[in-house]
């Protein structure tokens, strides 16, 4: 019984020199580059926060899209380029560059947490992947203060996020060629086949543990499986996670690569649009697995399918991309009546104007 109870201890007490240890590994091993050493926000200001590596092909659009919709501030958490990802993003005023080369397989979560919380001081965080563009349903004319806003004025933590795959119809020999921004006007399509949905704390989630203490105020709100990675590939990906949060101390984000812990969930979600796909998204595989960036093989599974550029996103039924709002009539998306009384669409006669 004494054996049982000190190796219990022991295994606790390591665990936690574990954390101490890679929490301590990351603070020695990050730099800053460029632009404010401090971000100060306000609390309806977002920042948004972006690790990545050999990102170039991705930056321009990425910060067109989120400036369109109010991101002032940006934090680029470089893994470790060697393209002009760095050269790129140096010298702008509201972007702040540091880097980390430790390895994203071992340390994901922690060097997106860590890293966030010692360069932004106040407001809220978005976290963005470089091939993702956030949207917000009924966003025209407003901006993601607006939303935070809303998210504080209710005493909401995070803002739970559904990725979704677009993709073209086209084999890839005609898309690999593409720059970003021809990429994300073309890949139009997105599919909604091979999605599982299960109640937020259902506990056969694998990472159900870290949101046992997560309050969802909309019970409409579920976390997602699979989709076009799943019908194509095996991959049985989840689709959700919490990408804005509440830059507050009582709140740990990232515990999980898909998620945070101790929120209280918003009554909405938001739409990643996620553009895995785009370029040569192929040779990129093919890298990954040279390098082994990642352990859990699904960029292997991913190659055995794809052998050549021949290879079409060819599913069940594809419809075509609009907007945010059309994914929440599709019920891929989930709002409150509150959020649509808070956010009633603009007018089309409107748009633009």
């Amino acid at each position: 019984m004494y054996s049982h109870q000190f190796n219990r201890a022991t295994k606790k007490a390591r665990s936690v020199a574990d954390g101490i240890n890679a929490r301590l590994r990351i603070r020695w091993n990050t730099r800053h580059l460029s632009g404010p050493g401090i971000i100060l926000q306000d609390d309806d200001d977002v920042a948004l926060v972006c690790m990545l590596k050999n990102g170039a092909y991705y930056i321009d659009e990425l910060l067109t899209h989120h400036r369109a919709l109010g991101i002032r501030n940006f934090l680029f958490i470089d893994n470790g380029s060697d393209d002009r990802t760095r050269e790129m993003l140096a010298g702008h005023p509201y972007i702040t560059v540091v880097i980390n080369t430790l390895p994203v397989a071992t340390h994901e979560a922690l060097l997106r947490s860590q890293i966030a919380r010692r360069f932004i001081k106040g407001g809220w965080f978005l976290f963005v992947d470089s091939d993702e563009l956030i949207d917000m349903v009924n966003a025209t004319g407003r901006t993601f203060r607006d939303y935070a806003r809303y998210c504080n004025d209710n005493e909401y933590d995070a803002v739970v996020g559904q990725c979704l795959d677009l993709f073209s119809d086209l084999p890839l020999s005609e898309t690999l060629t593409w720059d970003y921004a021809q990429s994300i006007q073309r890949f139009d399509r997105y599919s909604l086949n091979a999605i599982k949905d299960f109640s937020y704390h259902d506990p056969s989630v694998g990472f159900s543990w870290f949101l046992r203490n997560n309050t969802v105020s909309n019970p409409q709100i579920h976390l997602k499986f699979g989709g076009i990675r799943k019908e194509l590939f095996g991959e049985n990906c989840a689709l959700t996670n919490h990408r804005m949060v509440k830059n507050a101390p009582d709140i740990e984000i990232y515990s999980h690569p898909h998620c945070s812990s101790n929120i209280r969930c918003a009554d909405f979600t938001l739409l990643l649009r996620h553009y895995k796909f785009a370029g040569n998204f192929a040779e990129r595989e093919r890298a990954q697995v040279a390098k082994k960036v990642w352990q859990h093989g699904e960029d292997r599974n991913r190659i055995a399918v794809v052998q050549d550029s021949s290879f079409r996103f060819a599913c069940k039924q594809a419809y075509r991309f609009r907007d945010a709002s059309q994914l929440a009539e599709q019920n891929f998306l989930t709002c409150s009546k509150t959020f649509y009384e808070s956010f009633p669409p603009v007018p089309r006669s409107q748009e633009g104007s």
